[in-house]
């Protein structure tokens, strides 16, 4: 069993900011639909995560994100994501994949 400890959705920075909620649900939204995207090619877009617009905003750092990449490279190769946690409480997210 691997397990990866990371965030996707958390900025120090901007955590407080009126909008933040909102860019990390449309973050997420469009993360999960490029992690579970049926084309290899499209998944591939996540190398290059870091030129998303709003990635600056939603981490902190790059630490936070990467294990997930990790998590994904140990996967099937069309991971299913099998669960999510949402808590905007602390602007963190939890998942689970097959």
């Amino acid at each position: 069993m691997i397990i990866c400890s990371g965030a996707t959705t958390h900025s120090f920075t901007y955590m407080r900011h009126p909008k933040y909620v909102e860019w990390s649900e449309d973050w997420e939204k469009w993360l999960i639909g490029l992690v579970t995207n049926k084309d290899i090619e499209k998944r591939r877009e996540l190398f290059d995560v870091k030129s998303h617009r709003m990635y600056s905003y939603i981490n902190h750092s790059d630490e936070h994100f990467m294990p997930l990449l990790v998590a994904l490279g140990t996967s099937d190769e069309q991971p299913e994501l099998l669960y999510l946690e949402k808590n905007m409480l602390l602007w963190g997210s939890s998942y689970i994949f097959k």
